[in-house]
């Protein structure tokens, strides 16, 4: 099932027999991922399990659904602004898709981004931490971090595509949330992305849901707008020059 086609099935847009058949089956099969997902955070919440704790502030950066909601430039911009700031910052990934041992695409468009701030690209974030601090940083971003709470984090920033902010509004595989979407409430910040593609009427929606679900955090909307172009051997040209 390519993207295009699940999307289609969760959204309800196919239509008859197979679409009905298809979202009745992957209805089913979000239960046991639900359930796991819910155990996991009821033993933090119930502080069964303790995250383990760094000794550094840390900032973390995710989503409520799978796909991209514009995490790699927000993540840019906050290494950018810590590191203005005074901070020696240090990025924190999981390291998905990597091309290699120690390199994937969001690397390498980070390393464009925000040059000179170290990255660690690891799925044991503990292990990725610790060797940050070893290594002299101060602050650390992890990126795409809201599902992982084994490490404290001194604030949950969590990214909302404004043109599907509640994964069709079902779990994994039947939605795209990877969590329910009432755990919103662990934000302390909440950015709705791509505010520029969703009409005034669904940004107001968005707004009232977060209310609804007693987040109580900060609500920033933003848009992402290309600066410039750059080529193959990493020359580039302003659109202005254009």
């Amino acid at each position: 099932m390519n993207e295009q086609f699940a999307r289609e099935v969760m959204s309800g847009r196919k239509r008859g027999l197979a679409g009905s058949l298809l979202r009745a089956g992957l209805w089913s099969a979000q239960w046991p991922y639900r359930v796991g997902v819910a155990g996991k955070n009821v033993a933090f919440d119930l502080r069964l399990r303790e995250p383990f704790e760094v000794g550094v502030p840390i900032v973390s950066v995710g989503n409520l659904t799978t796909g991209g909601t514009g995490k790699t430039p927000i993540v840019a911009f906050l290494a950018n602004w810590f590191r203005d700031a005074g901070a020696k910052v240090g990025l924190l990934s999981r390291g998905y898709k990597s091309l290699d041992s120690s390199s994937n695409d969001e690397k390498l468009v980070l390393d464009q981004l925000c040059p000179g701030v170290p990255q660690w690209l690891n799925p044991d974030r503990i292990l990725s931490a610790k060797r940050a601090v070893v290594d002299g940083c101060n602050l650390l971003v992890l990126d795409d971090a809201f599902q992982h709470r084994r490490v404290h984090r001194d604030l949950d920033i969590v990214l909302i595509d404004a043109t599907t902010p509640w994964g069709y509004g079902h779990c994994l595989p039947r939605g795209l949330l990877r969590e329910p979407i009432a755990n919103i409430e662990r934000a302390g910040l909440v950015i709705v992305t791509r505010t520029d593609q969703a009409s005034a009427e669904e940004l107001t929606a968005i707004r009232a849901e977060l209310v609804r679900r007693n987040h109580i955090g900060t609500v920033i909307e933003v848009s992402f707008r290309p600066s410039q172009l750059i080529n193959s051997v990493g020359e580039t040209k302003f659109l202005s020059e254009l």
